[in-house]
């Protein structure tokens, strides 16, 4: 991680529960104040340096700058089946790949800076068979697979985004792999019973419809193995405030939850993610977790956390203006007027996160 992120108080790690209690979740503000103004350029900068540490641009690309947030070059992918298949109103395409690098360099910061918690090393050190499950950018399943190489990966997605395919491609360069396919999260994997021994879901609440949760839950636990890991991460896009909210953001609230509904979608699913878990009975030393990250406050952390909000509203506007019956320009007439308001009102997202362990047959 870059100077910026280690520079950060890294919050308490979480301890799991025994039996199948939720742990009381505990949230930690530790955000600096800004001490002077980021520019657009020192975030792109930030990024770009993110980046960088960690994968190198491949042979043909020469000095080129990596840019996560460039405007795709690449067509949709031609079997598509996301509108169809899922309520996510978000398209799986390079420039949303791109904003999925950054929101997860975030999630590791919020979270000790590292890709797994509640996991012994010796057991990741020594080889696991792990699933990640919605892997998107496969930016978590490409690191996982660079840091503990002896492990055998796989990555499931409703559609493989390009740059899935571009990190394969990088650990194929070094003499590592995983495999990618398609798979719908709303349907029965893909797998036999008992395969693996660690499940990686991190997503997006509109990715899985509302009344399918516990059946995804059960899902994960049947593929698990006695005594395999599960690790739930997902972001409430219901935004809280310190101090008075204005106008326009108390209405970005409901105003999720209106684009979602139409879908199918629970945008305050992360909300009950510990209880889903405990309620499947499959599961024991339930841990649930909670975590504040800034939005356009706290430095360029704060910063890059409103860049990755702005990024999805603005994935977000065909879907926005069919459903609101506005134009774009509209659209992007209120993102602009929202981030504007960010400079005076301290705005914060929560993200949850669950691990637990299947319940081995003993038990």
């Amino acid at each position: 991680m870059g100077d910026v992120f280690r520079k950060l108080s890294k919050p308490r790690r979480a301890q799991p529960s025994t039996g199948t209690r939720v742990s009381k979740m505990k949230v930690k503000f530790r955000f600096r104040r800004r001490e002077k103004k980021v520019t657009s350029d020192d975030i792109k900068l930030t990024v770009n340096q993110q980046i960088a540490a960690n994968w190198r641009l491949p042979p043909e690309s020469g000095d080129e700058e990596v840019d996560p947030f460039a405007p795709s070059t690449q067509p949709e992918p031609a079997q598509s089946s996301r509108s169809a298949a899922t309520p996510s109103f978000i398209a799986s395409d390079e420039q949303e790949g791109g904003r999925m690098n950054i929101q997860h360099h975030l999630l590791r910061q919020l979270f000790n800076g590292s890709n797994t918690m509640g996991i012994p090393e010796s057991k990741l050190l020594s080889g696991m068979k792990i699933l990640d499950a919605g892997c998107g950018s496969a930016i978590w399943l490409a690191e996982m697979n660079r840091d503990y190489p002896k492990g055998d990966y796989y990555g499931v997605d409703i559609d493989i985004n390009p740059w899935a395919t571009t990190f394969q491609t990088f650990a194929r360069q070094e003499g590592r792999d995983f495999t990618l396919a398609r798979a719908n999260l709303n349907e029965r994997f893909p797998y036999e019973d008992n395969t693996f021994d660690f499940v990686h879901h991190q997503v997006y609440a509109s990715v899985i419809y509302k009344d399918r949760w516990p059946s995804v839950i059960a899902e994960y636990c049947r593929i698990l193995k006695p005594g395999g890991y599960i690790d739930l991460i997902c972001l409430d896009t219901t935004n809280e405030f310190l101090g008075t909210p204005s106008k326009i953001h108390l209405e970005i609230n409901g105003l999720f939850q209106r684009l979602a509904e139409p879908r199918g979608a629970d945008v305050r699913i992360a909300t009950h993610l510990g209880h889903l878990v405990t309620s499947n009975g499959g599961f024991v030393d339930v841990a649930s977790m909670k975590r504040a990250a800034p939005l356009g406050w706290g430095g360029v952390t704060g910063l890059l956390w409103q860049e990755n909000a702005r990024r999805g509203m603005v994935s977000l506007t065909d879907y926005a203006c069919a459903c609101l019956d506005i134009t774009p320009e509209k659209w992007n007439e209120y993102i602009a007027e929202l981030n504007q308001d960010l400079e005076k009102v301290r705005v914060v997202q929560f993200v949850y996160r669950v691990i637990a362990r299947k319940r081995a047959v003993e038990q």
